[in-house]
């Protein structure tokens, strides 16, 4: 009995070191993310690093059957503020209204542009995002996760999401928690200008989709311009679209192209 009483202590003693251990990390890592400015992607492993703790906590203090609620601070001799685990939780955009749904997708639709200087570079493709607004409706650009075949593109969508997301009146976006929203979009070039715009609502995803005329390669320079002079003879002068590139058009098309290489997603 006696035995057993000392096992129950030492096990209880190394639980609460534990905590504390793990507290002391959630702590630091929470300092540090304030006081200091980070690269999106170290951003992404702290925030993962710091749910991956939380989670742990809650399962051992399950087990232990303790109450969260009475898990504080003050453990560490620190103020008694309450470790809110809620806020490393993250909500799917299935879960939110139709009608927040629509507002977000329509704000990212009226901004979505397929950029000139992208047509003119022969730049098509898809891109994938994932991003994240929290309870209040702000964009956290930090967690934002963007992937594509063009560094182009996906840069192209970083600033799309800053621009379209601040533009976003907030106030009627409110959400109960940091939620997570997945998007695809696809940039197509194209002869043919009557292909539908197939932009829409998937269930738990935004697709949205731009076609611009243009070819890929210089056999369809040459094949679908003289197409094209011949069933649409009084936009002849649209040919000039293929003309070989002035210098001077080429000196801006790589400056704008160079602005790209600038941004934090390049």
């Amino acid at each position: 009995m006696i035995l057993h009483n000392k096992l129950t202590r030492v096990s209880n003693s190394f639980l609460y070191l534990l905590l504390s251990i793990l507290l002391h990390l959630l702590l630091l890592l929470q300092v540090k993310k304030s006081s200091e400015p980070i690269h999106h992607q170290n951003s992404k492993k702290i925030n993962i690093i710091v749910l991956e703790k939380a989670k742990k906590i809650k399962v051992i203090a399950k087990k232990k059957k303790l109450e969260i609620g009475k898990l504080t601070l003050s453990m560490l001799g620190l103020p008694s503020n309450k470790v809110d685990f809620a806020e490393y939780e993250v909500d799917s955009s299935k879960n939110i209204s139709v009608q927040k749904n629509t507002l977000l997708f329509n704000t990212i639709n009226k901004y979505l542009k397929y950029p000139n200087e992208l047509v003119r570079s022969k730049i098509q493709g898809h891109v994938s995002a994932k991003f994240y607004l929290d309870k209040n409706g702000k964009y956290d650009e930090s967690k934002s996760q963007i992937n594509s075949n063009s560094v182009y593109l996906r840069v192209h969508i970083a600033r799309l999401l800053r621009k379209s997301l601040e533009a976003l009146d907030s106030g009627k976006l409110k959400l109960k928690k940091l939620t997570q929203f997945n998007a695809s979009f696809q940039f197509k070039l194209t002869t043919t200008k009557n292909e539908k715009d197939t932009s829409q609502i998937f269930d738990n995803n935004y697709f949205f989709y731009r076609q611009k005329y243009g070819v890929s390669n210089k056999g369809d320079v040459i094949v679908k311009g003289i197409g094209k002079s011949l069933i649409h003879l009084t936009n002849w002068l649209s040919l000039l679209e293929y003309a070989p590139d002035s210098d001077k058009a080429m000196l801006q098309k790589g400056f704008k192209l160079k602005s790209y290489e600038n941004d934090l997603f390049y």
